[in-house]
């Protein structure tokens, strides 16, 4: 006698059907919210709606790569403002949705947003403090260790091990570095990047993720690096930092020429054409540099010059990393608009609401993130005690 075949498991609706056509099905479900109530229904289907190609099709088809925004009031609420980077959209589906911040009795109702990665968000209730990594479209959160003196200023993949790391700067009077691996729960120490005699004890600024390195315009290494003898070379008091995520080691490159001459000059790194590149912003105008070669730091080039349509226009900071887009703020009418490098033209404003009256200049927005949600499933979660 032959053995029975497996019946298919449980009584649903797509029993009979195989994973491929099933999750063709689940793949056209409108939320994140419906997939995630699909996930319990039964094995079968949690398994086809968890794995990395279901996940990575539905993120590329249901979530868009969106521009988040913590504003005022509404951070202290802990609602983040989050708006599509869709051109085609209108202004009402562009403030479709916010996103709550965590929260805990043990977390700060202050938490800031400071990084963004891979569908993960990271919070700190002040620099040097606890922070909090969380998946805001599967509503899963973490609280990591607190590291004294410590300030986190990077989030990343590191793509050989698979594993999501902090890269903290160390307040030790020397600029080390450490990593914590949120898989493995633990942290390492990085060799010296470069010797150094001045700390500066604020957390380094934004950086730009280009090709899987991270780049710093100001971080305390640019700013305040010397020689083996401890003598702070004029030439390297402003270079750009970049740290390399696969081999975790960092480089110093040389800024463009005739760049940062001025105080009033503001700075802005980008990607353009799949290249390094730096805008600058002065009274109104702004040059646009290309790095040809991204291992010869001669081979800067002025890519082109050009007036913004409003001299307040100033760029927000590095951590929007779009293609051939910057992020501009116009702190006289409280708006936001995407320049486009190509077009050289500032695509439609995004207007905000403020406290303050339209003519009073003021920063709305000190930190804003590019960010594509995902439904991935990460272990490291499960870590997390619900109280």
């Amino acid at each position: 006698m032959t053995a029975i075949a497996a019946q298919p498991e449980a009584s649903t609706p797509f029993g009979c059907l195989n994973d491929d056509v099933v999750a063709e099905i689940l793949l056209r479900l409108p939320s994140a919210d419906d997939v995630l109530h699909c996930r319990a229904v039964c094995k079968a289907w949690r398994r086809v709606t968890s794995s990395p190609v279901f996940v990575a099709a539905y993120s590329r088809r249901h979530c868009p790569l969106e521009l988040i925004v913590p504003l005022g009031a509404m951070a202290r609420e802990r609602v983040l403002d989050t708006i599509p980077l869709l051109l085609t959209l209108d202004e009402t589906r562009r403030r479709r949705r916010c996103l709550q911040a965590p929260h805990r009795r043990r977390y700060s109702s202050m938490a800031s947003l400071i990084g963004s990665c891979d569908g993960l968000l990271l919070f700190e209730a002040q620099p040097g403090s606890a922070h909090v990594v969380c998946n805001p479209v599967t509503k899963q959160w973490i609280m990591l260790p607190s590291c004294r003196d410590s300030y986190v200023c990077g989030f990343y993949l590191h793509r050989p091990s698979g594993e999501h790391r902090l890269l903290y700067l160390s307040d030790d009077q020397h600029g080390s570095h450490h990593v914590y691996s949120l898989e493995a729960a633990e942290a390492h120490q990085l060799e010296q990047a470069f010797p150094a005699d001045i700390f500066c004890s604020q957390r380094p600024l934004d950086c730009l993720n280009y090709r899987g390195k991270l780049h710093w315009q100001q971080h305390p290494l640019a700013l305040f690096s010397c020689n083996i003898q401890y003598r702070v070379q004029e030439e390297d008091t402003s270079k750009i930092v970049a740290f390399d995520t696969e081999s975790e080691t960092f480089r110093r490159i040389s800024l463009a020429p005739l760049i940062n001459r001025n105080p009033e000059e503001r700075l802005c790194l980008t990607e353009t054409d799949g290249k390094l590149a730096m805008a600058a912003i002065e009274q109104g105008s702004m040059d646009l540099w290309v790095l040809q070669d991204y291992n010869d730091d001669g081979t800067w080039t002025r890519r082109l010059r050009v007036d913004l349509p409003h001299p307040w226009l100033l760029p927000v900071n590095a951590g929007v990393h779009v293609q051939d887009m910057i992020l501009l703020e116009d702190c006289w009418n409280h708006s936001l608009c995407m320049y486009d490098l190509k077009a050289t033209r500032a695509l439609e404003q995004i207007q905000f609401d403020g406290h303050q009256p339209v003519g009073i200049p003021y920063s709305i927005c000190r930190n804003a993130l590019a960010f594509r949600g995902s439904l991935k499933r990460h272990a490291f979660f499960d870590r997390q005690d619900p109280k």
